[in-house]
């Protein structure tokens, strides 16, 4: 049965389109500053919540990085 944390972890999950678009909002200067704050907090848990599943599946961040030829890797520095 899922835990108040993972129901709040799938809330958060973004769809990578949603998160670039969240990212370029945010590069771009036009997030509201609660905006900007939300975003933050959102990919802090986001980045707290991948490292416990790892733990609880004995894996490191490297483990879930994947190549992607010329463009290099997937994870740019998969260990935090």
């Amino acid at each position: 049965m899922p835990t108040p944390g993972d129901r709040r972890a799938g809330r958060l999950t973004f769809p990578p389109a949603k998160e670039r678009q969240a990212v370029r909002r945010f590069d771009e200067g036009t997030l509201s500053t609660a905006q900007e704050d939300r975003l933050g907090t959102a990919l802090m848990l986001l980045d707290e919540r991948m490292d416990d599943l790892c733990a609880q599946h004995g894996l490191s961040r490297s483990d879930l990085n994947l190549g992607l030829g010329p463009l290099g890797s997937l994870l740019a520095d998969p260990e935090p």
